[in-house]
């Protein structure tokens, strides 16, 4: 039987509720708290706490995120031709986040398990059940905003709220999370405290975003007869340009943001010989200014355009990065704070630039093919993010492991001279590598929002 896709026709921006763009932004919030958290505080833990090598835990991360990336176009497929009462993306939001909030809970209590080698595995088989929540929520959830609304400077607003989202979910994450790890005393102990905290606010914000988005305007017109399976779409994906140098882009971007949050903990810990205190006061500034600053990134963005706003912001986040090649353990904290606020600011418009891309090379194949494949769309974008989460542990576990670090010295014993410059080198100069090669890809991204509102007509 052929392969039916249903046509919608996207409501315009301002037809859009303001409980929805809420709710809708609120799986930003939950998702954010898992993400952010593994990526900030799953790779030291399993390090210092749970007694697996750099080397290792940092593989285990890196295997998992491309058993994630890869089952990711195929969640895209699965969500495109869902059909049930809720619409074709909902039911997945449920799903996932009851799948997440299991996986979170069982990464944070492996330290408990006294058996070196059934502790190696629990971890694996957990990281393997975070990908999966992970892509069973995130892949349908992308896909909405292109349903929403065909309006560009709406997406732009709509994706403000994502950005809000993924900023709250910081800063509960890596400010709040820290403490808490912090004030039930640190150690396995902390952490498990940590992950039954936020595992419930993950699960409670997938319930509430299932709610509030269930007036969302997606209004289904016509079928199509399309009989393009999985490798056909990917082949006629593969001829929107703007799409795969976006996908370029990203890969880049987030790597060099997966190494540097990787790398933090250990910068505050090993290098300025602080605790999780210090971790959360970074963080809760770099947080709150991407979301104060969300506002003046959108009257910059449609003034500008995307890609030089994303341009822009990818520049003062690897400038700003660079700066870490100066910390000390005597580093004055109004530097160290001055730096967050920096590092926040670019990041809030590397983040709405970036995202709001993504649904107008959606409604660029659409223009082109008419062919609504929002889910594939989405798949492959989150495919490509997970490909640079997975590369970024890896690179800095295999930095650490052969510059010698050990993960068993306490924390005020000093490591060796060769360790603290594989911290530097992976806080400081690969971010900065890395996001100069997504702005190089960026240069020639040439979707316009002129462009696209051109082809509507």
């Amino acid at each position: 039987m052929a392969d039916q896709q249903y046509i919608f026709e996207p409501t315009s921006g301002q037809a859009i509720p303001l409980s929805v763009r809420l709710g809708w932004g609120s799986g930003s919030v939950a998702m954010a708290l898992m993400f952010q958290s593994i990526s900030i505080l799953l790779l030291v833990y399993l390090t210092d706490h749970a007694g697996i090598s750099a080397g290792l835990a940092g593989a285990l991360i890196g295997l998992s995120k491309i058993y994630d990336a890869v089952t990711d176009p195929l969640m895209g497929v699965i969500s495109d031709r869902t059909r049930s009462r809720w619409g074709r993306r909902r039911p997945y939001l449920i799903a996932g986040g009851v799948v997440s909030a299991l996986a979170f809970v069982m990464l944070f209590s492996v330290g408990q398990i006294q058996d070196e080698t059934l502790r190696i595995w629990v971890t694996g088989l957990s990281l393997i059940l975070y990908a999966t929540g992970y892509t069973i929520f995130n892949v349908p959830y992308l896909t909405m905003p292109a349903e929403m609304t065909d309006d560009n400077q709406a997406r732009s607003v709509l994706m403000s709220f994502r950005i809000a989202g993924i900023a709250s979910g910081q800063i509960i994450s890596t400010v709040i999370g820290p403490l808490i790890i912090f004030y039930f005393g640190g150690g396995i102990v902390g952490h498990a405290v940590m992950s039954y905290l936020v595992a419930g606010l993950i699960l409670t914000l997938s319930v509430i975003t299932f709610v509030m988005t269930g007036k969302a305007p997606v209004a289904a017109r016509r079928q199509s007869s399309a009989t393009v399976g999985l490798i056909g779409q990917v082949k006629l994906i593969w001829s929107n340009r703007p799409f795969i140098i976006l996908l370029a882009v990203k890969l880049f971007q987030l790597m060099g943001l997966a190494v540097q949050l990787a790398i933090l903990p250990y910068v505050v810990v090993r290098v300025m010989g602080a605790d999780y205190k210090l971790l959360s006061q970074f963080f809760l500034i770099y947080a709150l200014v991407i979301l104060v600053a969300q506002p003046i990134w959108v009257r910059i963005v449609v003034g500008i355009g995307k890609r030089a706003g994303f341009i822009l912001s990818a520049t003062i986040l690897a400038i700003a990065g660079m700066s870490w090649l100066l910390v000390t353990a005597t580093e004055p904290m109004s530097l160290f704070l001055l730096r967050s606020l920096v590092l926040g600011f670019g990041a809030a418009g590397i983040l709405l630039a970036g995202q709001a891309m993504l649904p107008d090379v959606m409604e660029y194949d659409y223009l082109k093919n008419g062919l609504r494949r929002e889910g594939v769309f989405a798949g492959l974008y989150t495919m490509f993010e997970k490909f640079a989460f997975a590369f970024g542990p890896v690179l800095v576990g295999l930095f650490l492991s052969y510059s010698g670090y050990d993960g068993n010295l306490p924390p005020g014993q000093s490591q060796g001279e060769s360790a603290i410059n594989a911290i530097y080198l992976c806080a400081s100069v690969i971010p900065f590598v890395l996001v100069a090669i997504a702005i190089g890809f960026m240069m020639n991204y040439t979707l316009t929002e002129e462009r696209l509102r051109s082809m509507h007509r």
